[in-house]
């Protein structure tokens, strides 16, 4: 079972790889010489990964010991 950590993970990086103009924007590196995909294959397969993060993350108990630790690891992590 994917956790809720990789979700995150996985959900920033499709969100980054799909709109890289706003990845530049919010100071990103790395994407500055992309454009987003804007045929319809493009924006099928983006909503396509999209739409599967979020049934993964609907099969996650939020009130489950280990989606609460990981939260809280990575959120501890974070801070300076």
């Amino acid at each position: 079972m994917t956790n809720v950590v990789q979700l995150s993970d996985e959900l920033l990086g499709n969100l980054i790889a799909a709109w890289p103009v706003r990845a530049t924007m919010i100071g990103l590196p790395g994407r500055d010489d992309r454009l987003p995909d804007f045929t319809e294959a493009g924006e099928a397969a983006v909503s396509d990964r999209l739409t599967d993060i979020a049934a993964r993350a609907e099969a996650v108990d939020p009130t489950s010991h280990t989606a609460v630790a990981e939260i809280g690891k990575s959120h501890h992590h974070s801070r300076p």
